[in-house]
């Protein structure tokens, strides 16, 4: 047993462990320019058993390398483990149990967690942040923009991992890891200056004459033809316009013809910064457009260094800056099962980039689409309402966990669809707070939410009861801070039972009729009008009054005709007509009769007729 150490060793590990626990046997893995690097490690422990919980989610170095200066560390946390049996030393005849497990970095766990949650007025570096720090991974470089100031940016559905990726796609930031011994550097950049210089450098050497430290066996240097010019275009409502921007690429064009890419909606339709956008939707393009590829033996390979190519076969390329954009390890190391004189081995094979390209990640993280409706409760607050006057109102949808902490419980402001719209016309209603709504997303983008309608609930009852009043159908709205439903409501209801056809129009204080012309209605049988208060009419020119048979005007204590300087007043008591000229003519007879009778006039008083009796 006290052979069992890994000093020495070309493969060594750094863990929770302890420092002789775990000989490691092989490593292999990937790491990538916008991608999570993992590496299986092959290792052997005189421990039958390693509890899970000792090893899992625990930061682990790897040192790779012979025990001299010429190693490199590999970091991250163990996120994967598995035992998967037995070997017997060659030497020694001792038992070793094989064990498995996978590095990865921190940042890893965000493809452990999914959530639905709304960000409103935050950057995008904000966002990236938040999300990171949720799982103690703070950013060792951040891009100098802040990115794009979002109204509302939704987590429907999807990984941590994907959001915070798309996040950054839309951005056109690049990430990447820097090890060491104790810890893994998150670098999120915007540009190619911050790509860090590979140890040991900054030469690189080709050939198989070279034993330098940094040696590649083979290099093939790749172009190829791509589109020559993007195009996006999008749509903002605040605006009422179209946005376009079409960059072309800065590399030479093989070909005449353009070769475009139109993408729409391309993402900026709130921001104003198409062109911004659509240059990195080139470049990200433009990143595959002059690559090398090769293998080598140097350790010290690690995506987003860069070296400086020595010792190539044409004389022009040598002192060409590149970067690595993606690098394979492989390592055995048998010696502990094996014998000493079985050397350890180490190859890689890679895939560079001119060190001046901006390696931006092709938008290939899929956006969350809300294929069909949902249904939300309206939020906005009285006295809150939309500040622009869009009449748009915020809403909670169903999936916003409450009392998390973790975003947002509001959406955005949301548009309110109606039947028909137009400048200054078209029909307007405003939900009001606990209406429960429906809502549809615009190319099913959680970001793009479109109130369609509402709906009853169990809470929010329909206006008239049912099934009782089902022939009933119509509109009853609720007055601003009337409390209840139906203590002050505006009505218009429509009545279908047969037999009992009815319109009711109820208004709950002021009904304004205005008419610009004319004015036409027939009743087919009775009219009753009630006013309680007062009445008032006006007519401009003429009014026509036709009675078919009787009318009959009652007033409790006075009805007044006037006209000019002549008034016919009457009271419970006496009929009063005053005029310049009054004149009394019955074609037949003229009758007269009261208990008394006084005529008098001032000046003269004539009476006259064919025969006079005066009794």
């Amino acid at each position: 047993m006290a052979r069992f150490t890994q000093n020495r060793k070309f493969l060594q590990i750094e863990s929770s462990l302890g420092p002789d626990t775990l000989i490691l046997q092989g490593l292999s893995g990937e790491d990538a320019i916008n991608e999570l690097y993992r590496f299986r490690i092959e290792a052997i422990s005189p421990e039958e058993v390693i509890a899970p919980a000792k090893i899992l989610n625990q930061p682990a170095g790897i040192r790779i390398g012979p025990p001299d200066d010429s190693y490199r560390w590999l970091h991250g946390i163990i996120t994967h483990y598995s035992q998967h049996g037995a070997v017997r030393n060659f030497v020694s005849g001792e038992t070793y149990y094989r064990y498995r497990f996978d590095l990865a970095p921190k940042m890893w766990l965000l493809t452990q967690r999914k959530e639905c949650r709304i960000f409103q007025n935050m950057f995008t570096k904000d966002v990236v942040t938040k999300v990171l720090a949720e799982i103690g991974v703070t950013p060792a470089v951040m891009p100098s923009s802040p990115g794009k100031k979002w109204e509302t940016c939704v987590q429907y559905m999807e990984t941590d991992f994907a959001f915070v990726s798309r996040l950054m796609e839309e951005e056109g930031w690049f990430y990447f890891h820097k090890h060491s011994q104790s810890k893994h550097d998150l670098y999120i950049v915007d540009d190619s200056s911050k790509y860090y210089p590979i140890e040991g450098g900054p030469n690189v050497y080709i050939g198989h004459k070279n034993t330098q430290t940094h040696s590649i066996r083979g290099w093939e240097v790749e172009q190829r033809i791509l589109p020559t010019e993007w195009e996006t275009g999008d749509f903002s409502y605040l605006k009422v316009d179209q946005s376009s921007a079409k960059p072309g690429t800065v590399l030479p064009k093989p070909v005449s013809t353009p070769l475009t890419i139109f993408d729409y909606p391309g993402g900026h339709m709130d921001t104003g910064d198409q062109q911004t956008r659509a240059k990195h939707r080139m470049e990200a393009v433009e990143s595959g457009s002059n690559v090398a590829t090769g293998h080598g033996t140097s350790v010290f390979f690690s995506a987003g260094a860069h070296f400086v190519l020595q010792d190539h076969y044409t004389a022009s390329e040598n002192g060409k800056p590149w970067v690595i954009a993606r690098v394979q390890h492989m390592v055995t190391d048998l010696t502990e099962i094996t014998s000493e004189t079985t050397p350890p081995s180490y190859s890689n094979t890679f895939t560079c980039a001119p060190k001046n390209s901006n390696l931006r990640p092709p938008r290939s993280t899929p956006r969350p689409i809300i294929p069909g409706t949902q249904t939300a409760i309206v939020t906005t607050a009285q006295g809150s309402m939309d500040p622009e006057g869009h009449g748009r109102v915020k809403v909670m949808f169903h999936w916003v966990a409450k009392g998390r902490g973790r975003g947002s419980g509001e959406s955005c402001w949301v548009r309110v669809a109606q039947p028909f719209a137009g400048p200054k016309f078209g029909f307007q209603y405003v939900p009001q707070v606990n209406d429960e709504v429906i809502v549809a997303f615009m190319d099913g983008n959680p970001d793009h939410p479109l109130i369609i309608g509402s709906v009853h609930n169990g809470k929010a009852k329909y206006p008239w009861d049912l099934p009782t009043n089902w022939t009933q159908s119509g509109f009853r709205t609720r007055a601003n801070g009337s409390g209840k439903y139906g203590e002050k409501s505006n009505v218009l209801q429509f009545e279908d039972k047969g037999g009992s056809e009815q319109i009711w129009l109820n208004a709950s204080k002021d009904l304004l009729r205005q008419i610009a012309f004319n004015d036409k209605s027939q009743v087919g049988n009775d009219q009753d009008q009630l006013v309680e208060m007062n009445r008032t009419r006006k007519v401009g020119m003429n009014e026509k009054v036709t009675i078919g048979l009787t009318q009959h005007i009652k007033a409790g204590t006075k009805i007044v005709l006037e006209c000019g300087a002549s008034k016919i007043t009457m009271d419970p008591a006496s009929i009063k007509m005053e005029s310049v000229m009054i004149t009394i003519k019955g074609s037949a007879m003229l009758k007269e009769e009261a208990p008394m009778i006084n005529i008098e006039a001032a000046g003269m008083l004539t009476l006259k007729g064919g025969i006079i009796f005066i009794n």
